[in-house]
């Protein structure tokens, strides 16, 4: 993957809060210095923004490098992002929302471990696996029609672990490491199906298609719903990732709305929709993950809608598609 406009180094200045700014001609990127440490990073796949937690501070970054500013209750430690809407978990496993168009927070639930959201679906678990829904499409699971506005308990005999909602699908995991999906664009009452092959998981992804790992590190990728073939009659739904990979095992996955990057200590792979990027520019859809050259050095890595964040230590690199 070549770029061919700018290198833009971006830091903050102690002394004014400007953004200054130094640019050499060799790739499409910049460069953010934090000047604190962060206790949590996130990134949203529908949007670019990245979203830096300093204490009780969230920043929100745009692809350009500039920030500004929100206060959280509390030290944040998981959030979940759509429609500029934050719903995060503090260091007391409280839930609160913040309106980043009115910098409004609201308190929602008290002892939450985990918290995703979509468009039409949100969902927060306890840390004893009750799994709370609420949003347009949260009435669907629902006999009666409830208002849903608020977070309601969703009645069953699972104790939830973890969920990773979508546009389209919402995917948990229970705590015996068992997965369930639902399809939010079905009609009529909703509910979460067990996939049976899927077992004695470790954790799961979402975002363009899905993803669960094994504890013994076994990788499986899906698009749609499991076994499905409506997306592509032709591609094999789930994806044999290692086969795809030559056996090569990514520890780390990150997702956004039309790509995926699966990743090691040593090097990262992507595909989807548009590609990110570049050794297949022009094509609409990378079936192959592909290894790409750019994305190198780097610690952690976060995905907005069309760009990539590479964080080493307190330094953030933003490649841009």
């Amino acid at each position: 993957m070549i770029f061919v406009i700018s290198l833009i180094v971006i830091h903050k200045n102690k002394t004014n809060n400007s953004i200054v700014s130094s640019e050499n001609s060799l790739k499409n990127e910049t460069l953010i210095t934090l000047d604190k440490e962060p206790n949590y990073i996130f990134s949203s796949n529908n949007s670019n923004d990245l979203f830096v937690c300093i204490g009780n501070e969230l920043r929100v970054y745009d692809k350009e490098g500039k920030y500004f500013s929100h206060k959280t209750n509390g030290t944040l430690v998981k959030a979940s992002e759509g429609g500029g809407i934050i719903y995060y978990i503090n260091d007391k496993q409280k839930l609160y929302m913040l309106d980043m168009k009115t910098d409004n927070t609201d308190y929602i639930l008290d002892g939450i471990s985990d918290v995703s959201i979509s468009y039409d679906l949100n969902g927060a678990v306890s840390p004893d696996g009750k799994l709370y829904l609420w949003g347009n499409k949260a009435k669907d699971f629902y006999n009666s029609q409830k208002d849903c506005t608020q977070p309601l308990l969703y009645e069953s005999n699972i104790k939830w672990k973890e969920i990773k909602f979508s546009y389209r699908y919402a995917l948990a995991r229970d705590d015996s490491g068992c997965v369930y999906e639902c399809d939010l664009f079905s009609e009529g009452l909703k509910s979460f199906h067990k996939i049976e092959s899927l077992n004695n998981i470790d954790s799961i992804y979402g975002g363009y298609g899905n993803i669960a790992v094994s504890k013994s590190g076994t990788i499986h990728y899906w698009f749609g719903l499991f076994n499905s073939k409506d997306f592509d009659p032709m591609i094999d739904n789930p994806w044999d990732i290692e086969k795809e990979l030559n056996n090569i095992k990514p520890s780390r996955f990150d997702f956004s709305s039309a790509f995926v990057v699966a990743y090691n200590d040593n090097d990262a792979y992507f595909w989807g929709e548009n590609g990110y990027s570049s050794p297949n520019k022009g094509i609409d859809y990378i079936r192959t993950p592909t290894l790409d050259p750019d994305l190198k050095d780097f610690d952690n890595l976060y995905c907005g809608y069309s760009i990539v964040y590479l964080q080493k230590g307190l330094d953030i690199r933003i490649v841009q598609k």
